[in-house]
């Protein structure tokens, strides 16, 4: 006999087990959108941020960074500009400065610290790039600029365009800026050095050959200068009017090589052109401004040059051992002061003009003055109504 069922009891617990199936289906169904939906926020967020980042600047490397040195991958040879261009930026700056006359303290400051950005800057180039000879010929240019108002500076230019020249041997403009450099401060037996690697480097380039002949008539070179002066013949157009003037050069040169050797019986003391030594870049390079800073063509240069004395007004270069000097008309003499000058060197006169029968001649000689530069007193017998154009020389 079967029990009877308790209808009233087993109602309650189906009731409670539909509400829990219903309860526990709905809370699944909760959980899932609740992740479903945190999964979307996030992909959209993580799109979003891409989208993004793709319109931030790229990270720029200063440079004064010092981060990128340290980095072992080799960045690319074009990148070497990015230094030149950001110091001739500075380089500039500094050079607009330069072009007020009347330049207060705060304004040579300023000019300083403009060049100091740039030599920074190159120095920086010159570590990531230590074989890219345009980082050495852009720090050399920064050294020139300065070299009115900084000790050292050119002998810094002149080392800085070695290294140049020695990454790119074929490039003329190297040596024949470190011609014009050692000419300025009058090294010409170095000067005559590298003018020559320049000619030999572009042969076709005739002012090279000129170049190399009045620096060498300038460190008394006699018998280079004849050299030069006759390939320069051979190189020229028949109907160049260049012809006569150089012939004139070289008969001069010859009259007075062979005055010297008939004086000395042996040919002039400087035909050899030495070697230049080797020079180092100075540690530090000061800056001493002096005067006002002036503004030639992409360089930053102070007034406070030397110069000859006001006497001497025509470009006489205190180390030449030749030049070229006039006296004026109404006047009878002129001074010439020059370093080689002593008691026993002679001093050789050419006249380029008509005296008018006056004759030219050196007047007096101070090799050992007591302040100043030596000097020597050309003279005529009258004054003339021109100018009288000559060339002198020293030699032993």
């Amino acid at each position: 006999m079967k029990k009877p069922t308790n209808k009233t009891n087993s109602q309650p617990k189906r009731l409670k087990s539909i509400f829990l199936n219903k309860y526990s289906l709905a809370n699944k169904k909760t959980v899932f959108l609740i992740i479903t939906g945190l999964t979307t926020v996030i992909i959209i967020a993580s799109f979003a941020i891409v989208l993004v980042s793709k319109n931030d600047p790229q990270p720029v490397i200063t440079p004064l960074s010092r981060q990128q040195a340290q980095n072992s991958v080799k960045p690319s040879a074009q990148e070497a500009t990015y230094y030149i261009n950001i110091a001739q930026k500075f380089l500039t700056q500094a050079e607009e400065l330069s072009k007020n006359p009347h330049q207060t303290t705060q304004d040579k400051e300023a000019i300083l610290i403009a060049v100091q950005n740039s030599l920074t800057t190159i120095n920086e180039g010159i570590v990531h790039y230590p074989k890219d000879d345009r980082l050495y010929a852009q720090r050399a240019k920064i050294y020139q600029g300065i070299a009115s108002f900084s000790s050292g500076a050119l002998e810094a230019a002149v080392a800085d365009l070695d290294q140049a020249r020695k990454l790119s041997p074929q490039n003329p403009i190297y040596p024949k800026s470190q011609s014009q450099i050692l000419a300025q401060i009058g090294q010409y037996q170095d000067a005559s050095f590298y003018a020559k690697l320049a000619y030999e480097i572009e042969p076709h380039n005739l002012q090279n050959l000129i170049d190399l002949s009045q620096i060498q008539i300038k460190a008394g070179q006699v018998d280079g200068a004849i050299k030069s002066y006759q390939t320069l013949l051979s190189l020229l157009p028949q109907d160049s009017q260049e012809i006569i003037t150089i012939k004139k050069e070289i008969a001069e040169l010859e009259k007075l090589l062979s005055q010297i050797k008939d004086s000395q019986g042996s040919s002039l003391y400087l035909t050899n052109e030495p070697t230049p030594n080797p020079r180092n870049i100075p540690a530090d390079i000061n800056f001493l401004p002096q005067e006002q800073a002036a503004l030639p063509t992409n360089l930053i240069i102070a007034t406070s040059q030397e110069k000859n004395n006001n006497q001497q007004s025509q470009g006489v270069d205190l180390n030449a051992f030749a030049g070229e000097a006039t006296i004026l008309s109404g006047q009878n003499q002129t001074i010439i002061y020059n370093h080689n000058l002593t008691e026993t060197k002679k001093i050789n006169l050419a006249p380029q003009d008509n005296t008018d029968n006056q004759v030219l001649y050196v007047k007096d000689r101070v090799a050992n003055p007591s302040n100043g530069a030596p000097y020597f007193v050309v003279a005529l017998s009258k004054p003339l109504n021109q100018n009288l154009v000559f060339k002198w020389w020293i030699i032993e």
